[in-house]
């Protein structure tokens, strides 16, 4: 059973208007009750076009709160999210939809062959050519497949499983005392391990709000964080480096 598919449905079920997601460039969010409709949406699509339990699915989504939507929403089914880089060049994309093996692609661009999903709902917005025959599919633990590096050699595939990212996520929320209450702030890649854990997992374990933004921009940064009533900011140390060298 996916504990991301309880906490999501308890989530929606307290607490349906409250914002989950929100863009930091824009007035765009989605609230637990919207991410819920789409995990659900997300599910009945996997399981008519016929993806088997734990299969990949490559996430190949540009718009943050998409994005989110989709990662979680293949987790909540019990498959495995293959995040990738979107702003990838056509090589190096191809080479890694070679190494991750997907059974099925979901994008927000039309010229990415597979599912796609409407930026603005996170829901489906077209259906597969694989498309079968309906059928229920048993309630399963899901996990995220990541690329190593390959700085010392071919880029290897790591399947992490839901307990995995779960545990660690929990650790960040009892370390920083999150809550509710919380508004978390990432500027960080949403296809790398760190903004998937440690800002979004542990976000939705708290029941907080997360404000996205696409790439760091250090002008702006500290009145962005005023405005979006901002509590606690994922970042590397590059980025805290470039702040601390700011004259505020």
């Amino acid at each position: 059973m996916s504990v991301v598919h309880d906490v999501v449905a308890e989530r929606a079920a307290s607490q349906p208007q409250r914002c989950f997601l929100a863009d930091a460039r824009s007035e765009r969010s989605l609230d637990f009750a919207a991410l819920h409709t789409a995990a659900q949406a997300w599910r009945q699509e996997f399981d008519a076009a016929g993806v088997p339990p734990t299969a990949r699915v490559l996430v190949d989504v540009e718009d943050p709160l998409a994005f989110c939507a989709v990662h979680l929403a293949v987790i909540a089914a019990g498959r495995c999210s293959a995040p990738v880089d979107p702003a990838a060049p056509p090589a190096e994309a191809q080479r890694t939809q070679r190494a991750l093996r997907p059974w099925l692609v979901v994008s927000d661009r039309m010229a990415v062959p597979g599912i796609q999903v409407n930026p603005s709902t996170g829901l489906p917005a077209a259906r597969s050519t694989q498309r079968r025959t309906a059928a229920s599919v048993q309630q399963r633990s899901g996990s995220v497949a990541l690329l190593t590096s390959g700085s010392t050699s071919t880029p290897k595939t790591v399947v992490l499983t839901e307990r995995q990212l779960l545990h660690a996520a929990q650790s960040v929320v009892d370390h920083h005392q999150l809550t509710a209450a919380d508004r978390s702030f990432n500027p960080l890649p949403l296809f790398h391990v760190n903004a998937e854990v440690v800002a979004l997992l542990a976000t939705l374990l708290a029941g907080g709000t997360l404000v996205l933004d696409r790439r760091f921009h250090r002008t702006g940064f500290w009145p962005l964080l005023v405005d979006r009533a901002i509590t606690w900011v994922n970042a590397v140390p590059a980025i805290l480096t470039i702040l601390a060298a700011d004259q505020v």
